[in-house]
């Protein structure tokens, strides 16, 4: 499943480009969701893709355990802009949307 390019237009660093842009990234881009808990990546896996996250949060837990940061629908975080990263040095678990219950 693609997203739709308005949920893509919700996200603040996406929010000026055109529709074409829109639906290039829509149509590279899959969909997928997540319940509270699951974990997204592995501390350690390839960072060999880009996330956007369109409904819920994710919370980073580093190699310590403790949730250092909490990233919610729309925002751009971590290493970016310009990021070198070659592997995720964390393990993000999604948690649910308030109102929807869901993480997407």
């Amino acid at each position: 499943m693609r997203p739709a390019t308005d949920d893509l237009r919700q996200i603040e660093a996406l929010s000026d480009l055109t529709d074409a842009e829109l639906k290039w990234i829509a149509a590279h881009t899959e969909e997928q969701h997540f319940v509270d808990g699951q974990v997204v990546v592995q501390a350690g896996d390839p960072a060999s893709h880009l996330f956007f996250l369109l409904e819920g949060q994710v919370a980073y837990t580093w190699e310590l355990g403790a949730a250092d940061h909490v990233t919610r629908q729309g925002e751009v975080t971590v290493m970016l802009p310009h990021s070198r990263m070659t592997q995720f040095p964390f393990r993000p678990r999604a948690q649910l949307h308030p109102s929807t219950g869901a993480t997407r």
